[in-house]
């Protein structure tokens, strides 16, 4: 499995996460790309359109049953507009079409006065409706496919003083730490997020535009009459919202990210608005995962020491753990300014071995294929119960009981 990178800064915050295997999911608002993560939802459909407009008027069980409400006029003006999410939920508190709203409803007893307390009513239950079933919260760790990038290492690393984290995924996965996993996020007393036990890699895809879906498509059946009647339909369906929800302008191209990502909960299930906490979003990763780091061209030699003990004393800590068994080695990397091109040149500087001991980087190879052998060896004899951190997970053919 190729190896993806993590740049850092190197900044207190940034060695803590090193030192603690802290994996921090971004929100939207976190992000240094205000598109990222945006899906374009358009409402462009009158049939429904009309069904929405129905479903919610039932839901104000306080009018008056004489009322009768004729929706062409609003559905006319919904659909010459083909509003997108942001733009539908202004049009709900536009005075011109809260005026509008008025003459869509009529009274059999003659009484007019209340119409516009009506529409507003129907307007504020209609606009919590549809938030309830759109609004929906990604939050993202990037990761890149590249570690020799001039401009990376600028824009991430601390104008190249920081460093690049090396990790092997395992299944196209970073597992998160077996002792400190968590399996749900609290979002009421009533209801909770699952999580699985690993978040899996994502690559991102570039374009000049961003992704756009159909609105209509997030709510029930009974407004969108939408069938996904094959297993085919249905993998095309979810497959189609990750793809919009992975797309980035074609600028940020140069980055290569792949990206692990953590769903929030839709309001609608949880009964609840807005984002997961800060605490919420932290999670820790299989440190067994980790198996480098690249310090910076321009890194001082004191502080590289200082990351190798860390390195060292994290890895001291698994080994202590009965149920980690065996260490990945493990590579210290310096990143070169390269002589005639516009790239750093990555070179071994020596690493740990399976047991922690240092190597010279002339041993590297000979470390890597030692631990392959080890691992082999040991995943023949071993049971499911023994596989607890990453770097020892295997096919079922593996398993000996």
């Amino acid at each position: 499995m190729p190896k993806v990178y993590r740049y850092r800064s190197g900044s207190d915050l940034a060695i803590k996460e090193l030192l603690y295997g802290e994996l921090f999911f971004a929100s939207r608002n976190e992000l240094n790309d205000p598109y990222d993560t945006r899906v374009i939802y358009k409402f462009e459909n009158p049939e429904c359109f009309l069904r929405l407009f129905e479903i919610v008027k039932e839901k104000l069980i306080h009018l008056p049953k004489s009322l009768s409400w004729n929706w062409s006029p609003l559905i006319e003006y919904l659909n010459a507009l083909k509003p997108n999410y942001e733009k539908l939920l202004e049009i709900l508190d536009d005075p011109v079409f809260l005026k509008m709203g008025e003459q869509v409803i009529s009274s059999g007893d003659g009484n007019s006065s209340l119409r516009g307390l009506y529409f507003g009513g129907f307007c504020s239950v209609l606009k919590e409706y549809i938030k309830s079933y759109v609004e929906k919260f990604y939050y993202v760790v990037s990761f890149s496919h590249v570690c020799d990038s001039s401009l990376m290492w600028a824009h991430y690393a601390n104008q190249h003083k920081g460093y690049c984290l090396e990790f092997t995924p395992v299944k196209n996965s970073l597992f998160q730490n077996p002792q400190k996993k968590k399996g749900f996020i609290k979002i009421n007393s009533g209801c909770a997020s699952s999580v699985a036990e690993f978040f899996e890699f994502n690559d991102v895809k570039y374009s000049t535009m961003p992704g756009s879906l159909d609105g209509f498509e997030c709510f029930p059946l009974s407004i969108n009459n939408l069938t996904l009647s094959s297993e085919d339909e249905r993998k095309r369906f979810w497959d189609l919202r990750k793809e919009t929800l992975l797309k980035k302008y074609e600028k940020w191209e140069y980055e290569d990210e792949t990206r692990l990502m953590l769903a929030g909960s839709y309001p609608w299930v949880s009964g609840q608005f807005g984002e997961f906490s800060k605490n919420d979003r932290l999670f820790y990763y299989d440190q067994t995962q980790l198996t480098g780091i690249i310090f910076g061209a321009r890194m001082a030699s004191a502080e590289s020491k200082e990351i190798e003990k860390i390195v060292v004393n994290v890895r001291e800590d698994l080994i202590k753990n009965e149920k980690c068994k065996l260490l990945p080695p493990f590579s210290f990397y310096k990143a070169v300014i390269h002589e005639s091109e516009y790239r750093m040149r990555i070179s071994c500087i020596g690493g740990l071995s399976f047991c922690n001991e240092k190597f010279d980087a002339s041993e590297l190879e000979k470390e890597i294929q030692g631990y392959k052998k080890l691992k082999d060896g040991y995943q023949r004899g071993a049971t499911k119960s023994d596989f607890l951190f990453a770097n020892l997970k295997a096919d079922d053919e593996y398993f000996s009981n």
